[in-house]
């Protein structure tokens, strides 16, 4: 129960059955009693760097197509996160722009309704645009291996 208060907490869109749903598959007994999360700290680890220049410039190298996906809500999952304010904790237009230039074959998408989980919040148009992605790249590879 402690659990899902937490998520439903940090993800404010998350319905009492849904969040129960997420503890249920993110957490295992833990040896002293109770449960802990599932994570791996080690995905922590995985970030290029937390220097944004730096960042940038590696998305640069990337050539493959690139779906990004955003969400319109954001601002809320990171100002609770951060105690600061919703407009000062989401990206400005201009700063959106930069970081969606770095790609050379991108198709953005933004999901409105969804906070910075989308998956939590949206799973159903989440799939749908990343189905929709994949089948145009693939359509498009298909028809490039034709006319060679």
């Amino acid at each position: 129960d402690q659990a899902v208060r937490l998520y439903r907490q940090n993800h404010a869109g998350l319905s009492a059955e849904h969040a129960r749903l997420l503890v249920t598959n993110a957490t295992q007994p833990h040896a002293d009693g109770g449960l802990q999360w599932k994570w791996d700290r080690r995905v922590l680890s995985t970030f290029l760097s937390f220097a944004p220049a730096l960042i940038e410039e590696r998305w640069r190298w990337v050539r493959c197509p690139v779906l990004m996906i955003t969400a319109g809500r954001s601002a809320e999952f990171w100002s609770r996160r951060r105690s600061v304010s919703k407009e000062k904790s989401h990206l400005d237009p201009e700063e959106l722009e930069r970081r969606l230039s770095c790609f050379e074959d991108l198709t953005h998408v933004e999901i409105a309704d969804a906070g910075h989980m989308i998956h939590y919040d949206a799973p159903a148009q989440l799939r749908d645009e990343i189905a929709a992605f994949l089948e145009a790249k693939l359509i498009v590879e298909a028809h490039e291996g034709e006319a060679e």
